[in-house]
């Protein structure tokens, strides 16, 4: 049994439950069995698929019935290295629940480490996401207007080195330290240069945006913990990085977003692949950071 369903079976879990229960319903409810069911997402955090039983009464109608409620509980892992303000997230995504870009969020522990969304049944005949299906995907969160908080990469660069060249936190060598190091100083000037140039095009953007994110109900997407606005450029890179795409696969991405979006391909792909320099650093770090933190 996982740390987390093991929480999940705690009275504290239930009467959470039992509240998020008692919003979603107009009716009277009363918890009688939980199943916790394991799902196979997410790089660092514990996700569950828990389906709460539940006998209902309408007292209005005189009747009674038997209703099952599913959610999707994530634990996610203590890591004050990760730049993630998880409040903010809960709130983002509800913003985009409301635009039926995201599943609603219901409930997020005080300590920032539980949260509840609704769960989004996905049939079993639901196609596979294909580059272009991901890259109208990314064209419709991109023209979504939603209030978001800007990303700070160079804060969050700063804050993964400030981690990992600490002499007592990890198991990096000197050289491998003072090389990050050199690599941030290079690659900062190009950034801030690649910033001047497009920071003003900059919209709503998931950052992780894997096929497995992609419901496809509607255009329900989920984890957005790293979104922010910032350059459609930056996040078309993290999308090839994230699915391991190949060059032809990438090529098909790019052309269906150029399609959508009207711009031009050439140029589309030329500031994408100049933001894989970014993305590719970025990832480098995050990788670093998880591996030494989750052992």
């Amino acid at each position: 049994m996982s740390l987390l369903s093991m929480h999940l079976r705690s009275p504290e879990f239930i009467h959470i439950l039992n509240t998020v229960i008692e919003t979603q319903s107009s009716v009277d409810v009363a918890l009688q069995s939980i199943d916790y069911i394991p799902v196979n997402a997410g790089a660092i955090n514990n996700n569950v698929h828990v389906v709460a039983h539940c006998q209902a009464s309408n007292k209005l109608a005189g009747e009674k019935g038997r209703w099952t409620f599913h959610f999707l509980a994530k634990r996610f892992v203590k890591n004050a290295q990760l730049p993630l303000d998880r409040l903010e997230v809960f709130h983002l995504q509800k913003r985009l629940a409301s635009k039926q870009l995201a599943p609603m969020p219901l409930f997020l522990s005080d300590d920032h480490t539980l949260y509840i969304e609704e769960w989004v049944d996905i049939p079993a005949d639901t196609p596979s996401i294909s580059p272009e299906k991901l890259a109208d995907t990314l064209w419709r969160i991109h023209s979504t207007k939603v209030k978001a908080n800007p990303l700070n990469l160079v804060q969050a660069w700063q804050q993964y080195l400030r981690y990992l060249c600490d002499d007592n936190t990890t198991d990096l060598s000197e050289s491998e330290k003072l090389s990050l190091q050199a690599e941030y100083g290079a690659i900062l000037p190009q950034y801030n240069s690649f910033q001047l140039t497009h920071g003003n095009d900059s919209v709503l953007c998931h950052h992780d945006l894997h096929r497995a994110h992609v419901s496809g109900v509607g255009s329900i997407c989920f984890d957005w913990e790293y979104a922010a606005v910032s350059t459609i450029y930056f996040d078309l890179a993290c999308t090839i990085k994230t699915n391991e795409y190949s060059e032809n696969d990438a090529m098909r991405l790019l052309q269906q977003y150029a399609e959508t979006s009207g711009r031009a391909f050439d140029v589309l792909k030329k500031c994408t692949f100049e933001a894989m320099f970014f993305v590719n650093f970025t990832n480098k770090l995050w990788c670093l950071l998880t591996k030494d933190t989750n052992g």
